[in-house]
């Protein structure tokens, strides 16, 4: 969310994509109110940034990627 807040929109939905890939490979989800608010309005911001199909792409390229990868590409500093 930091990095939409950020405008790194792009950035932010591959990370968005690549932590729902992990929840997903073990086995869990997470569901709060005032989280799922937090992500509806910041990665929301993203996707309306970006338009729709460049999001996806974004989406899809984060959810390919190894969660650790990922995690590593997201601490960088630009």
């Amino acid at each position: 969310m930091s990095l939409s807040g950020l405008g790194h929109s792009e950035r932010a939905l591959w990370l968005g994509g690549a932590v729902e890939a992990e929840y997903e490979r073990i086995g869990s989800t997470l569901r709060v109110k005032f989280w799922d608010a937090l992500l509806a309005r910041y990665l929301g911001g993203a996707r309306e940034a970006l338009g729709e199909a460049e999001a996806s792409r974004a989406w899809a390229r984060g959810r390919a990627r190894a969660f650790d990868e990922a995690v590593t590409d997201a601490l960088r500093a630009d």
